[in-house]
């Protein structure tokens, strides 16, 4: 907390009330004073990035399992499109049948 004179006017840092320095007992008073609350905003700052990590995790989490979900689905799309084709093409001539086979396994 800043110092005033009897005046009001605001005192520099290590200055007392009459002009004369601080009492070293003083100076480290403000010191652990001012670490005190430089702790606690630390503190609040890391309480807030746990919480961000905690809601980045999550989202991460649920990405996962789209992911997961849309390569079960593009694997059994794959699987029914070379099924597809290969029923297709058993008629066909055996050229038209591997660039069926090809493109299939491209995708």
């Amino acid at each position: 907390m800043a110092q005033t004179t009897s005046g009001g006017v605001p005192v520099a840092d290590g200055v007392g009330c009459c002009g004369g320095k601080l009492s070293k007992e003083a100076q480290v008073r403000q010191e652990l004073e001012r670490r005190k609350e430089e702790k606690k905003q630390l503190k609040k700052e890391m309480r807030e990035l746990e919480i961000q990590k905690l809601r980045l995790e999550f989202e991460n989490d649920q990405y996962e399992k789209k992911l997961k979900e849309l390569e079960a689905n593009l694997d059994s799309e794959k699987d029914k499109s070379l099924v597809a084709s290969v029923c297709d093409t058993k008629c066909q001539p055996m050229s038209t049948f591997l660039e069926a086979m090809s493109r299939a396994c491209r995708r």
